[in-house]
């Protein structure tokens, strides 16, 4: 297995702080412990700051780049050279780290150009043409961490000062690094005085243009932008002290598409898993179909679509807010003028792209309880027929009078308004994989089956007869206080008798009004406190 490599870049304030370099070399111990290759990248702004008042001299910077006059070039050669990563190295002792130090000129190290002087004259300041990155590789390959500092040459052997998170970068680029780590004094990219936990290359762009970012973060965000564009897979901002610290960047929230275009005319069919992060089956199907897709012949086009995998990554249901309630036509005409978006409005604008364009969507979800299989559909002879298709033991439907939004802004909802055909499943428990069992086979059974005739609305079911509805849902509770709790611990589709009590709310009871099933009982499943609903057979 190849060592994956990690660079991390660590700030002045860090060097100069015994408990914060500490933190970091900590950190990397346990990375070198887990067989990760680690680069050193070190910065020293302000001691280059300090060190320039000391001698009567004031430093100049153009949007958080410092210029560099002879006299700059001369304290930073003094510090970046020497005393800084010395102090390094010494500090490397203390966790039996072996380091050397690298500049930009060791080994033919960076290839650089004094800076054009076209907008502003920076001086003796270089930008990078080309990383050599053989000597790195020579050192970490003797398990050895290279320290490298922001100087390097030219071809005339100019010393120039080069700015150290892009050395970062450039090394990272150059070597398609896992991971760079920028540990710095400050916790993370903020917005409003609130830190940002995860970041994609849109926000960060969004940031830049909204003023959020200034000074030496605006550098540092323009840095990472451009790494991730050239490969590097992650990027952090971390405080070594603040274990909840932290704002990570990758290139895009991806809602990962796989799309498989068959040799035969056919409609679109996407099929999407895990729009709730915490629904594992969803991406169990959508893996296992691909694995199949791969190996069989398909009719038309199909999209999988593996929904909100930082939500699934984190065992959440959403991150920001429920990505299957932001399928409206509205909602979208007000995402399109936000300059920034959060993790579920950006899947949602992505995955609508595909459904604007899809004949058939499957959108598969599991239950936190055990329950029976249903799917969720528009109750129409067309959508009854293709559910019929999938053998599940309940066919769900809105009442005509139910206008709930929570309900209506979904996935399947999005697509029978564009006039195709969407059907939402609900598996069971998401440990039992009974259910999910039949759904994948008549899953994969449908994509075989799918065709233009098939669309046409000729499928031919053998000894299967129509069906009907078997529920619909009529009406939602609603808890109006904090102390709502169920009065016992219902699971879908249990049945509720005429005058049986369901609820508390605060002391108020709650009774059942006739006969009901009970559907997604639990307090705030959804964004709006909504406790469960109640459905009636049909």
């Amino acid at each position: 297995m190849k060592n994956l490599i990690y660079i991390i870049k660590i700030s002045g304030e860090i060097i100069k702080s015994k408990k914060s370099l500490e933190n970091v070399l900590k950190y990397t111990k346990k990375l070198h412990e887990q067989k990760i290759k680690v680069i050193i990248v070190h910065g020293g702004g302000q001691q280059a700051d300090e060190l320039s008042k000391l001698l009567n001299h004031n430093p100049i910077k153009i949007n958080g780049r410092r210029v560099t006059s002879d006299k700059d070039l001369e304290i930073i050669k003094m510090l970046y050279g020497g005393s800084l990563n010395l102090e390094i190295l010494s500090f490397m002792k203390k966790f039996a780290l072996h380091g050397i130090r690298v500049s930009g000129i060791d080994g033919n190290l960076l290839q650089v150009k004094i800076r054009s002087k076209k907008e502003f004259d920076f001086g003796f300041v270089g930008d990078i043409e080309k990383v050599n990155p053989d000597i790195l590789l020579h050192l970490l390959n003797k398990n050895i961490i290279p320290i490298v500092s922001p100087l390097a040459c030219d071809k005339k052997g100019q010393i120039l000062n080069i700015n150290a998170d892009t050395i970062a970068k450039e090394i990272a680029k150059s070597l398609k690094v896992e991971k760079l780590i920028f540990f710095t004094n400050v916790d993370g990219i903020y917005k409003n005085e609130n830190l940002i936990k995860n970041l994609d290359i849109t926000e960060c762009k969004n940031l830049i243009k909204e003023k959020f970012v200034q000074d030496g973060m605006l550098v540092k965000v323009q840095n990472i932008i451009d790494s991730l564009k050239s490969g590097v897979k992650e990027i952090q901002i971390l405080n070594p002290n603040k274990q909840s610290s932290g704002t990570t960047i990758t290139k895009n929230y991806p809602v990962y598409i796989d799309h498989f275009i068959g040799n035969n005319k056919g409609p679109i069919t996407t099929i999407i898993g895990s729009i709730h992060g915490n629904e594992k089956i969803g991406k169990k199907l959508i893996d296992n179909l691909r694995q199949d897709l791969k190996k069989e012949g398909i009719y038309g086009e199909i999209f999988l679509i593996f929904g909100n995998p930082k939500a699934y990554k984190q065992n959440l249901r959403f991150i920001n807010e429920d990505l299957n309630r932001l399928f409206d036509k509205e909602i979208f005409k007000k995402l399109s003028l936000k300059v920034i978006l959060n993790n579920e409005q950006l899947r949602a604008l992505q995955i609508a792209k595909i459904l604007k364009k899809t004949d058939y969507c499957l959108d598969i979800h599991s239950t936190l309880k055990p329950s029976k299989a249903f799917v969720y559909l528009e109750n129409s002879k067309k959508h009854i027929k293709l559910a019929k298709f999938f053998h599940t033991k309940y066919l769900v439907s809105l009442g005509q009078n139910f206008k709930e939004k929570d309900l209506i802004c979904s996935t399947d909802s999005f697509i029978n308004s564009n006039g195709r055909y969407g059907l939402t499943f609900e598996t069971g428990f998401h440990k039992d994989f009974s259910d999910f069992q039949n759904v994948y086979l008549k899953t994969k059974l449908f994509l075989k089956k799918v065709k233009s005739a098939f669309f046409n609305e000729k499928l031919k079911m053998k000894n299967e007869k129509f069906s009907k509805i078997h529920l619909e849902i009529v009406d939602s509770i609603k808890p109006k206080t904090n102390d709502f709790k169920f009065a016992k611990n219902f699971s879908n589709f249990d049945i509720i008798k005429n005058g049986e009590l369901i609820a508390f709310d605060k002391h108020k009871k709650i009774i059942a009004p006739k006969d009901l099933f009970i559907i997604f009982p639990k307090k705030e499943f959804y964004i709006n406190k909504t406790a469960g609903y109640f459905a009636v057979p049909i």
